[in-house]
């Protein structure tokens, strides 16, 4: 089964039933609930909204670069005053 993850329409909470399918899904606290893919058309008719779309997910972060060599040291101050 194919998931996608889809965000409720404000005030829609408990549980709510696939068109297609038929299952039944839980809505999470926040809003979201994970769904069969099949029974998309009928959720997005009913208001509820996805990210699913013709880009693909984000990959994974590349690893760091090396660090750059350290800068020059800066001029010497002024020397004090002369104790007594």
């Amino acid at each position: 089964m194919t998931t996608a993850v889809v965000t409720a329409p404000a005030g829609i909470r408990g549980m709510i039933q696939g068109g297609v399918t038929g299952a039944n899904y839980q809505i999470a606290a926040n809003g979201t609930v994970t769904v069969d893919t099949r029974d998309l058309p009928t959720l997005l008719g009913a208001g509820f909204v996805t990210n699913v779309g013709p880009t693909g997910p984000t990959g994974a972060t590349g690893v760091t670069g090396p660090t750059g060599a350290t800068g020059a040291t800066g001029a010497t101050g002024p020397t004090g005053p002369t104790g007594p």
